[in-house]
């Protein structure tokens, strides 16, 4: 199936080669052109979904193709690929129209991922335009209907029918347009849940490689790297989180739990999340909780934390140096009128404060409404999308609540808040906190005699490898499947002690793969705690899902992005017991797990060679033994040259001819590594001797390959 339509643009002909044989392979539907004259006329005639254009090109630039095409089809992205990587460059294309700007050599994996958010930006555009034009209907309907109410009540008491006639009328677009609203709500609400699964699920994978390779040997600037990089991906979870909470308490779905809780532990649980980020600014963190306290609550111990969080978060990020208080104390019920509150209940009194940069009077009427900051740089300078106030002071309106702020300009600023907590005994808190058993801090390697097997049911290759490589660390054997179907294959045929399965699959949903194996599981009369584990996996990431997993027969709810400690921990809740389980009847398997490497590339493409040969196997065998001796020269000289510091043209050009014949017999790594090599060479006209022997190993891989010796002989 064809993904979209793509038109490449590109003055040199190998490059057009070399992107449309990847691109196809990716199921792209590839138009090339080597001019910006000629890519006009293709989108003239054809419906190009993404266009991606090289900067500098004889006759029209990549600038002035992108302006113009974008006058073509408004809602089309486009991408520029060149191989010069200045800033002034980008900022160019970018301020033209373009949707984003890839440097030289390219990664078609990040190509691959920048091609999708183009097309969801595209459709976004596309839904937008679709929806003005059903708001100017719209529009045009009211105002017709505003001048007939108009002319209405200017007629005569004679006309008083007629009056009430249009009145109902009225009336009944007043009904339509409600309706239309609450489906719009609705359409919101999936919008934003399908957005959360759709996020989530690259998220899981960006933040599961990120702990696996820091938990690896590294460099310190590796480390430090890779360290932002997780940063960043928290970061986004964090946002994505503001908006779906912010939506849930919009739609009036937020629901507060009510259990029993120590402030204390809440409290102390902000200082352990943010204490690092505390001492990398150099910022002292301190508590001062009045002993009038009570330790044990009745409430929603979660939200509580999420809203001391924010406000800890806020305050580090806006503090350049000092310190950051936070207080916790009962406040004063004789006087509960005061803040407009009755005295039931406990009422606490949180207070965050902070030597920052402060708020200016006029902004503090604001600070706590939706998408609102401090100042219009706050953004650019702190990030954030003004969100986690507003979402704050309406967490402590459920909480029968107040939330305000003290703040003067690089004085700092001090947030307060109230809320409303019932009373409980400390002995229930502890009682019920010893309901929940501890978790084992490390995983067996083997239950009984017999070693862990967990079955992942995930179809994105990405989040089922990195699983797989977390699974396994832990000591665990790991079965991967991508669909419904599969799963329930491989349940039939061995044994599993946990089932871990993704809610969306391409065959049937994670619900329909539950029901058939607990309907399997009723038939066999399992005994009681004998039926299969098994933990939902979900972008969707909500209480409602969470509730119809476990009325559907799971046992458990993981929503994506989660952490390694996270799924390790929930898995160990699950295997604790697996020594007293029964086997299934059917014959336990062995499960190898296939050797090749999750990314690996293409050293030998046979449906390539034989297209651009014309299915003809002599000129293969030719061009084969011409690609070999060519290498080997190819890759002498290029030593030669770095031996003795000499760099020209001519070497320029000995790397693009090989180029060119590594794409005609299909040798795509090999053609890789030589684009990276000539970028390199047009940038700085010098290259790494690291580059050679990257070439000579794709050499040594290409003729070590079977399939190129079956045409050798």
């Amino acid at each position: 199936m064809i993904k979209a339509k793509l038109l490449i643009v590109d003055d040199e002909q190998v490059n057009l080669d070399l992107f449309s044989l990847r691109l196809n392979k990716m199921s792209y539907q590839v138009y090339s052109a080597s001019s910006g004259i000629e890519a006009l006329e293709i989108l003239q005639s054809e419906a190009i979904d993404i266009l991606i254009t090289d900067f500098n090109m004889p006759g029209m630039n990549g600038y002035e193709t992108i302006a113009r095409a974008i006058k073509i089809d408004p809602t089309m992205q486009s991408i520029v690929v060149t191989g010069y990587g200045d800033i002034k460059t980008a900022i160019d294309v970018m301020g033209v129209g373009a949707f984003n700007y890839l440097q030289k050599p390219v990664n078609f994996q990040e190509l691959d991922f920048t091609i999708q958010k183009g097309l969801e930006k595209r459709r976004l555009l596309q839904d937008v335009h679709n929806k003005q034009i059903q708001l100017e209907a719209y529009r045009e309907q009211l105002e017709e209907l505003v001048e007939t109410r108009t002319r209405s009540l200017t007629e005569t008491n004679q006309k008083l029918n007629r009056e009430i006639e249009e009145r109902k009328i009225l009336e009944k677009s007043l009904r339509e347009a409600k309706l239309l609203a609450e489906n719009a709500n609705k359409m919101k609400g999936a919008f934003l849940a399908n957005m959360s699964h759709e996020i989530r699920t690259p998220m899981t994978s960006a933040i599961g490689l990120l702990n696996l390779v820091l938990d690896t040997e590294l460099l310190p600037k590796q480390k430090a790297y890779l360290e932002m990089a997780r940063i960043s991906t928290v970061i986004m979870h964090n946002l994505l989180n503001d908006i779906l909470d912010f939506s849930k308490i919009e739609a009036g779905k937020l629901v507060l739990e009510s259990i029993p809780f120590d402030p204390r532990m809440v409290i102390k649980s902000v200082v352990d999340l943010q204490h690092f980020q505390a001492e990398e600014k150099k910022i002292r963190i301190t508590c001062a909780i009045d002993e009038t306290v009570p330790h044990a609550v009745v409430g929603d111990p979660n939200r509580l934390r999420q809203i001391v969080l924010n406000l800890v978060s806020n305050a580090i990020k806006f503090t350049q140096y000092g310190e950051v208080v936070i207080r916790c104390q009962r406040f004063d019920e004789e006087n509960p009128d005061s803040i407009g509150l009755d005295g039931a209940g406990q009422m606490l009194h949180f207070s965050v404060q902070d030597s920052g940069i402060g708020i200016v009077q006029e902004k503090l009427g604001v600070i706590f409404e939706a998408f609102a900051q401090g100042d219009s740089s706050t953004t650019r300078q702190f990030g954030g999308v003004g969100l986690g106030l507003n979402i704050c002071s309406k967490l402590v309106a459920m909480m029968q609540g107040r939330i305000w702020v003290v703040s003067e300009p690089n004085q700092g600023s001090t947030f307060h808040f109230i809320c409303r907590l019932d009373a409980e005994q400390r002995a229930e808190v502890e009682k019920k906190g010893r309901g929940k058993a501890n978790f084992p801090q490390h995983v067996p390697e083997s239950v009984g005699e017999k070693s862990v097997t967990v079955l992942v049911v995930e179809d994105d290759q990405v989040n089922q490898w990195v699983i797989q490589e977390i699974l396994e660390h832990e000591g665990y054997s790991v079965v991967n499947v991508s669909n419904g179907t599969a799963a329930l294959q491989e349940i039939e045929n061995r044994y599993f002690d946990l089932v871990l399965l993704d809610l969306q699959l391409p065959d049937m949903s994670g619900y329909e793969v539950v029901r058939k194996i607990r309907e399997k599981e009723s038939k066999r009369n399992l005994g009681e705690g004998q039926s299969l584990p098994i933990i939902a996996l979900t972008g969707f990431a909500g209480d409602v899902e969470k509730q119809k997993c476990l009325h559907a027969g799971m046992n458990d709810f993981l929503a994506k992005p989660f952490n390694v400690n996270q799924l390790v921990l929930i898995t160990l809740k699950y295997i604790r017991d697996i020594s007293n389980k029964k086997t299934h009847s059917a014959e336990v398997v062995e499960c190898k797990m296939p050797a090749t490497p999750c990314f690996k590339g293409i050293i030998f493409d046979e449906k390539e060679a034989l297209s651009r040969a014309d299915k003809n196997h002599d000129v293969i065998t030719c061009r084969i033994d011409d690609f070999l001796k060519r290498a080997v020269s190819t890759i002498d000289i290029l030593r030669n040259s770095v031996e003795s510091d000499f760099h020209s043209n001519r070497i320029e050009q000995e790397v693009q001819e090989l180029k060119g014949m590594a794409v005609e017999i299909g040798a795509v790594n090999f053609a890789d590594e030589l684009f990276s090599l000539l970028m390199q060479l047009r940038n700085n006209k010098q290259f790494d001797i690291s580059l050679i022997d990257k070439l000579s190993l794709e050499y040594d891989n290409f003729i070590n390959d079977k399939s190129v010796g079956s045409w050798l002989g």
